[in-house]
């Protein structure tokens, strides 16, 4: 026999906070449309070209409630911790769209405004071990549900745990779906993208490899523990240069493994965006049933994009006017 009363641990669980805020949502909703927009890998979602929203001086008064909100969040979870907004953009949803499953890379913590009533977001349990079960419950609560949907109120922000799987609900407003998200980094965490820009300068000027720099080390070694961690692969470094590409510059077929020399030809390719806007990387693949097919995937700022070598890909800088560099790293694995 056991007493009745039980305690639940819920280890290492991810938190999801809503907020309910006192600002001026209409102030937010009203800046946020006049922004321009382009489209997403989904069908009727676009995302800003501004990856700087709240940067804007006439949103300083609501960054700073967000940040308490972050605070508060920290706070209550028992963290000790400075931290930073890293980017801020927004999205917009037409009606009958919704957004694929994904989750925000290279970051700790994720926030999403809401500026209009009856918004939802589905939150996804992430792959495990029991998914392969197929088993019944007789409630569908926070420890047994596959997914999770949140239907919020306008004036509404969530923060959550950057790695946890979501999408934007099917839009069944009669009009566009506006919010604002950013992500949260903990404070001298970040790559110095400064640095490796300056790099990536000095060798192409130069003509030369790129000199060794902690930048570069720090960037290289978190990579290898995030994919350790992810994905369970052990990665050996194996070189890095940086490419600077000029506007609506497409470079040529590119190609990381030799083909006569497989053996010492790396693995993956990793591309990490320094200083990357409207940028596009089209990699082509075979599926061993079709071959030539291609997935499009858009580069942005401190973000990395990691793939098979033996893909051949090309990467296209869409602006008029900036430069955008690019760091590719390569690894094998053991």
């Amino acid at each position: 026999m056991y007493k009745k009363e039980t305690i639940i641990y819920p280890l290492f669980s991810k938190p999801l906070m809503a907020f309910s805020l006192s600002i001026d949502s209409d102030k937010i909703f009203n800046h946020i449309k006049k922004l321009s927009y382009k489209n997403t890998t989904a069908k009727g979602c676009y995302s800003s070209l501004s990856k700087k929203v709240l940067e804007n001086k006439n949103l300083k008064e609501e960054k700073n409630i967000f940040l308490n909100a972050i605070k508060d969040y920290l706070n209550l979870l028992g963290y000790k911790q400075e931290f930073k907004i890293l980017n801020s953009w927004s999205t917009k949803v037409e009606k009958n769209c919704e957004s694929h499953s994904h989750v925000h890379t290279n970051t700790w913590l994720s926030g999403v405004y809401y500026v209009q009533d009856n918004s939802s977001i589905q939150f996804i349990k992430n792959w495990s071990n029991s998914s392969f079960f197929k088993l019944g419950y007789n409630s569908n609560n926070i420890y047994s549900a596959a997914d999770w949907d949140v239907t919020v109120k306008k004036n509404t922000l969530l923060i959550f745990p950057s790695e946890l799987s979501h999408k934007v609900k099917k839009n069944c407003l009669k009009k566009n779906r506006y919010s604002l998200a950013f992500n949260i980094l903990p404070k001298n965490f970040e790559i110095d993208r400064k640095e490796l820009s300056h790099h990536i300068l000095h060798s192409t000027f130069d003509d030369g490899d790129m000199h060794y720099s902690r930048t570069t080390e720090k960037l290289s070694n978190y990579i290898k523990e995030h994919i350790l961690v992810k994905h369970h692969l052990n990665l050996i470094y194996r070189e890095t240069w940086g490419d600077i590409y000029k506007p609506q510059q497409v470079s040529p077929p590119l190609l990381d493994v030799d083909p006569v020399d497989l053996r010492h030809s790396p693995d993956y390719t990793l591309l990490y965006g320094v200083k990357a806007d409207d940028c596009n990387i089209r990699i082509y693949y075979d599926d061993n049933r079709r071959k030539g097919r291609s997935w499009d995937m858009e580069l942005t700022d401190n973000m990395f994009i990691m793939f098979p070598s033996n893909c051949m890909y090309f990467i296209s800088n869409k602006q008029k006017e900036s430069l955008n560099f690019i760091q590719t790293i390569t690894y094998t694995y053991v």
